[in-house]
């Protein structure tokens, strides 16, 4: 349950609800408790949430983001011969 207050928060509030592993995101400005429970709820409950968001935990769990990252980084050191800090 994504509630965006400001910039990329939503872009992944929108993406988590295209995925289908989570409901519609809802901006901080148009929160209720009711809206936050019933949006919890299908978050918790909707088999079909629930369904597709383990199947991509397990998507995301086979990869190795941190070799990843380290193989990317080792790149642009041999592309570019030095990793400016300012722009990591």
């Amino acid at each position: 349950m994504i509630v965006p207050h400001l910039l990329d928060q939503f872009y992944w509030a929108h993406r988590v609800e295209r995925l289908g592993v989570g409901p519609r995101g809802l901006p901080a400005s148009l929160l209720t408790a009711d809206i936050l429970a019933d949006r919890l709820d299908a978050a918790i409950n909707d088999s079909g949430i629930r369904r597709r968001a383990a199947s991509l935990g397990l998507a995301v769990a086979a990869r190795n983001g941190a070799d990843a990252t380290v193989d990317h980084l080792e790149h642009l050191v041999r592309e570019f011969g030095t990793i400016d800090e300012a722009n990591v």
